[in-house]
């Protein structure tokens, strides 16, 4: 037990170490953005980093660093094997996205090391997952689905900023960067941890859509970005909404039970952790139906309302990043990563209070730009300020959990 450990942390610990890091760093040039927007003289070149380093060097490394954990898992594989492969996989990708934001040639050799590393990662999931079987099947092309665009994504950003052109200037580029890696591995890892939650209803017929809808929507996202096809961005946005619907209602996302009998049969530690994890899985559930419902009036508001563009796209990239992805975050790691590295499932030191703080700010942001109301630094201040704080309370309470 304590080899597997072992092996588990060399591989996960750096990853997310990584993560945590280079994470830090994109949300710091982000708060500079937003408060640039009320005081210029914040600005700095450096802010055009911040995405890449928040999606491909929190995001993306975050989830390959977990995934490469507990992938093995579902299939019984020792996790003593490949550790090295996977360390240096990890370590490729998030040293590859860190690089990626100097200059030629150097920037080239990070895109280089961040797909070396991620389609290494896509190979060995592949692998260690071979043919669906079991229940929760359905869930295994999701998972390697998401490795695979992963590498995709890294390598189109790669091509289209080394040729000049700003690559999340197209809406394509940033539809198949947040809609395909990180929403195909959240879907799968919903449908393998489903029967965490209590009694719901789950739909396995309605499962198996995913994959089709999810290779749909990142096939006419990439078509899109070839192409410059504003319909066929329109079209990636529409199956994504989809997939959304299909996913929170086949896993019953918004079935949530805080009292009754089910609860009080549960001790004390399954009862906290049952009623924190329930409590954020909703709350990122109806941040996702917000975001692909924002990410499709995106593309159509640039045909039909060219002067609201910008504040959809700027509120449906913060629902989906910091409302969805960052809540799955908050609402997994403090359940998952504590058994996966030490064996242990703590739950005294659980707090609502991380995500408090993160949707407070994603909500007076989104509302804030939604409304066209003009710039204020009490506002864009405030805002980063509660983004920071939900970073350090988070942090804090991994630390302290028992």
């Amino acid at each position: 037990m304590r080899e597997r450990l072992s092996a588990d942390r060399r591989v996960a610990i750096p990853g997310i170490a990584l993560a945590t890091l280079t994470g830090l760093a994109g949300v710091f040039l982000g708060a500079l953005w937003l408060l640039s927007i009320s005081n210029p003289q914040l600005s700095t070149a450096y802010v055009i980093h911040h995405p890449k380093l928040v999606l491909y060097g929190f995001v993306y490394t975050f989830i390959a660093s977990v995934a490469s954990v507990l992938v093995p898992r579902f299939r019984d594989i020792p996790p003593e094997q490949n550790v090295r492969l996977r360390q240096v996989s990890i370590v490729l990708l998030a040293g590859g996205v860190a690089l990626s934001i100097t200059v030629y040639p150097f920037n080239l050799l990070g895109y280089l090391s961040a797909f070396s590393g991620a389609l290494v990662l896509a190979v060995h999931t592949a692998k260690v997952l071979g043919r669906p079987k079991g229940w929760l099947a359905p869930a295994d092309p999701l998972i390697v689905l998401s490795m695979v665009l992963m590498a995709v994504a890294i390598a189109v950003h790669g091509w289209l900023e080394l040729s000049g052109v700003s690559p999340f200037l197209r809406e394509g580029m940033l539809q198949l960067a947040l809609y395909g890696a990180p929403a195909s591995m959240i879907f799968g890892i919903g449908i393998k941890t489903v029967r965490f939650r209590i009694n719901p209803t789950m739909r396995r017929d309605l499962w198996w859509m995913l994959t089709p809808t999810q290779l749909l929507t990142s096939s006419t996202a990439l078509a899109a970005i070839v192409s410059g096809s504003q319909p066929l961005e329109t079209l990636s946005s529409t199956f994504f909404l989809a997939s959304s619907v299909l996913w929170v209602f086949s896993v019953d996302a918004f079935r949530r039970i805080p009292s009754g009998l089910w609860i009080s049969r549960m001790d004390e530690r399954d009862r906290a952790r049952y009623l924190y994890f329930s409590m954020l899985y909703v709350i990122a559930s109806a941040w996702l139906l917000a975001a692909s419902t924002l990410g499709l009036l995106t593309p159509l508001s640039r045909l039909t309302y060219p002067t609201a563009w910008y504040y959809l796209r700027d509120s449906f990239i913060h629902s989906f990043t910091v409302g969805f992805i960052a809540n799955m975050i908050l609402a997994y790691s403090p359940i998952i990563l504590p058994s996966l590295l030490s064996g242990r499932t703590p739950y005294i030191g659980l707090s609502y209070l991380p995500a408090i703080m993160l949707n407070t700010g994603n909500i007076a942001r989104i509302a804030w730009f939604l409304s066209g109301a003009s710039p204020e630094t009490i506002i864009t201040a405030g805002i980063s300020l509660l983004y920071f704080s939900s970073i350090g309370l988070t942090l804090a309470m991994m630390h302290r959990l028992r």
